[in-house]
């Protein structure tokens, strides 16, 4: 073999030794946009998807996903449900409050699925607006201090919401 082919083959091969470096060290790439740059940017931190209705013998029941679009862990989220009819009209006795919370965040670049009933048998599509959440974030103080908890306000959630109940 040639000293220049043999020299190319060493540089192709420091290359990928290099190139592997970070992740052959355990370290992970992160997941999700930075929070700030969502909250610069408009963008919401946690992103609630359609709602599908499903089958259920009580009343409609309807699935949908929230996902976490940061890369904060999200650990409460709260906004405002609301179903439609088969015409797309809003059902304005179904307009609730709704939340979630649970033990475990939802953690960056993930989602969880939700159930959500309405007594409201006309209910065909719903969508639910969300008006805030908390996120969690490293101290100041460094790592060892553990996560503080911060909140993010929709500053559209009364305009989309106005919007919601117009239809």
């Amino acid at each position: 073999m040639s000293t220049l082919r043999k020299s190319a083959y060493v540089a192709l091969i420091l290359v990928l030794v290099l190139a592997a470096g970070p992740a052959c060290k355990g370290e992970k790439k992160p997941v999700g946009t930075p929070i700030e740059d969502l909250i610069a940017a408009g963008k919401p931190p946690v992103v609630a998807g359609n709602m599908v209705k499903g089958m259920s013998p009580i009343a409609p029941t309807f699935t949908m996903t929230l996902t976490n679009a940061s890369s904060s862990a999200i650990s409460a989220v709260g906004g405002t449900v609301i179903f439609f009819d088969a015409d797309g009209k809003a059902l304005l006795d179904t307009i609730t409050d709704a939340g979630y919370a649970e033990i475990s965040a939802i953690e960056p670049g993930t989602a969880v699925e939700l159930q959500i009933m309405t007594p409201n048998e006309k209910a065909v599509s719903g969508k639910w607006i969300i008006k805030d959440a908390l996120y969690e974030k490293t101290n100041p103080m460094g790592k060892e201090y553990g996560t503080l908890s911060y909140k993010w306000s929709n500053p559209g959630y009364a305009a989309e919401l106005e919007a919601e109940k117009a239809k």
